[in-house]
């Protein structure tokens, strides 16, 4: 079999590659976007750091004119995804497919990129098995179709392991290491947990590499690349008295008066040490079961072998993987990044078991079909789990038990989005160019002739960013929830068609939510629920047209009030 194997290697990568295609592109626009992935795609529509939000301020907040340096980095993150980003919008115009691209060819990227880690590693075989094992694994096609800086940093760590380890044999090749590690840095500050995995590993293996010329103009070039993120940060120190976000929080330094709602508490270390390997809430649990068992695989194998240092340069990536983010924090997008390393785990561990207890034993063919048949029951399960999480619309079975708990909902964002802008004028305005703060200030004197979106206040506050607020910030067309225009002071619920109407408002929209996975806020009798409802009754006794968008699941997902005013 192996020699079968040997023979068409390349046939196999191709059908992986295939398989990962599949598995990461299709429907990449199922789900609607919900979390920081909305936000993230809104800021990088116009390369902006706006959150719109008045707990999380950012440079375009803080000074009338935005300086030249808040464009150097983001206030929360590095600066490389969202130019990405950025460009993906410029080429394809702005969708959710759009949004998403980016990652989706990180993630099949670093499907390709895990197969030449593997084999510099270890053999081709080995490359061949954790290839195919990263393109089924759930987690890793979740990271890759949803807007999370992840799957572009995963790419960059794998690129970057990559050409490290090229240059163990060639030094000439740490140039190309320096500016991989240089674009990874620039991705999300938790990548840094490589960075002394590679010092270490040259310290054990090869101390004279520490001292190469090239290895050395690798790290300053690195350096050089992160330093506009540098600069950044003594920007925003000498205005606001702190570093950007997460500098400030890993330093602990006040930060109330800019982002309240991320004065943290005391960090359980111990939990999240537990946390960081508990992957039962993104793959199948007998992908678990077979994940422990190749984890003490390698463990024994590595004691029995520890002079070759063969399993090294992961145990390494392993121990700091763990130590940064049982300090940091085990959010479900933040581990993400831990994908290839199971993938890796699970391969090595399944070859060393067999080279350790099958190969060269009694019934070794036996012994060998049985293996075979228990790896095609897992990741025959782990696939069907895969597809149920990612890909289906309407999952099969128990939530958690068949599909991951963090499945992605499409509750009929995308749908309603798609109805607005083939059935109303919002895709013909320009993008407003956003120099200032004043730039982004809304008078209702340019109303005259325009049509007004009204919001449901319970709607996602993640989605609505993405889905209204983008067109209110960068085209100047009045979506606003609700709440926020009574708040406001303008209108009181007694007059919305009379104040409208003197503005010379030509349709006055209402977008009510119908189906609880558009919702923050569950409860019905919440005020906001019963105003929402409220003002649904109004738009109906006024005589507004209706028409209700269903989601990809054909339940219903909006009710559009629709009342022309001039």
């Amino acid at each position: 079999m192996l020699e079968f194997i040997n023979k068409n290697r390349k046939i196999f990568l191709g059908l992986i590659i295939l398989l990962a295609v599949f598995l990461i592109f299709f429907r990449l626009d199922r789900a609607d976007m919900q979390t920081d992935d909305a936000i993230n795609s809104f800021r990088a529509i116009g390369y902006l750091d706006f959150m719109d939000a008045n707990t999380q301020t950012t440079p375009v907040d803080w000074f009338e004119t935005i300086p030249w340096w808040s464009k150097l980095s983001f206030h929360d993150a590095p600066p490389l995804v969202f130019i990405l980003q950025f460009l993906t919008f410029k080429l394809f115009g702005i969708s959710t497919f759009a949004a998403r691209l980016p990652f989706a060819l990180a993630g099949l990227g670093s499907v390709i990129l895990l197969y030449f880690v593997i084999k510099k590693l270890y053999n081709a075989n080995i490359a061949l098995l954790g290839s195919f094992i990263l393109s089924i694994l759930t987690y890793h096609i979740w990271a890759s179709r949803v807007g999370y800086l992840e799957a572009v940093a995963l790419f960059f760590i794998l690129l970057t392991i990559y050409l490290f380890l090229l240059a163990l044999n060639n030094p000439k090749y740490f140039i190309l290491f320096g500016v991989s590690l240089g674009f990874t840095i620039l991705t999300k500050y938790t990548t840094f947990f490589i960075i002394p995995v590679f010092f270490i590993y040259l310290f054990v293996v090869n101390k004279r590499l520490l001292i190469n010329k090239y290895f050395i103009a690798a790290i300053l070039l690195a350096a050089l690349m992160f330093s506009p993120v540098i600069f950044y940060n003594f920007k925003v120190f000498q205005a606001r008295g702190h570093f950007d976000l997460q500098f400030s929080r890993l330093l602990r330094q006040d930060i109330s008066q800019d982002w309240p709602k991320f004065n943290d508490g005391q960090t359980d270390y111990a939990v999240n040490l537990i946390r960081v390997w508990d992957l039962r809430e993104m793959v199948s649990l007998p992908l678990v079961i077979l994940l422990v068992v190749c984890l003490i695989m390698i463990i024994y194998d590595s004691v029995l072998s520890w002079r070759n240092k063969k399993n090294f340069l992961l145990l390494l990536l392993l121990l700091f993987f763990t130590l940064e983010f049982s300090i940091i924090g085990t959010a479900v997008r933040f581990l993400s990044v831990i994908a290839p390393w199971v993938a890796m785990i699970l391969a090595l561990g399944i070859i060393s078991g067999y080279d350790l207890f099958i190969k060269g034993t009694n019934y070794q063919n036996l012994k060998t079909s049985g293996l075979i048949l228990i790896l095609i029951l897992i990741f025959g399960f782990e696939l069907f789990f895969n597809i149920n999480t990612n890909l289906v619309i309407k999952p099969f079975g128990e939530r958690g038990k068949y599909y991951s708990v963090n499945r992605l909902a499409n509750g009929g964002f995308n749908q309603l989005a798609e109805y607005l802008e083939a059935n109303t004028d919002i895709a013909s305005y320009s993008k407003t160019v956003i120099n200032s703060r004043r730039d982004l200030v809304y008078s209702v004197s340019s109303l005259n002739g325009k049509d007004v979106y009204i919001f449901d206040p319970n709607l996602n506050w993640f989605s609505a960013k993405w889905y209204f607020s983008r067109w209110t910030v960068y085209h100047h067309i009045l979506f606003t929830s609700a709440t926020d225009l009574v708040a406001s002071g303008v209108i009181n619920e007694d007059n919305w068609f009379s104040f409208f109407g003197k503005l010379g408002v030509r349709n006055l929209y209402y977008l009510k939510g119908e189906n609880d996975l558009l919702f923050t806020n569950h409860d019905l009798a919440s005020p906001d629920q019963v105003s929402s409802a409220n003002l649904a009754i109004l738009f109906s006794r006024a005589g507004a047209d209706t028409v209700s968008i269903t989601n990809l699941a054909g339940d219903q997902a909006f009710e559009v009030y629709k009342l022309k005013l001039n």
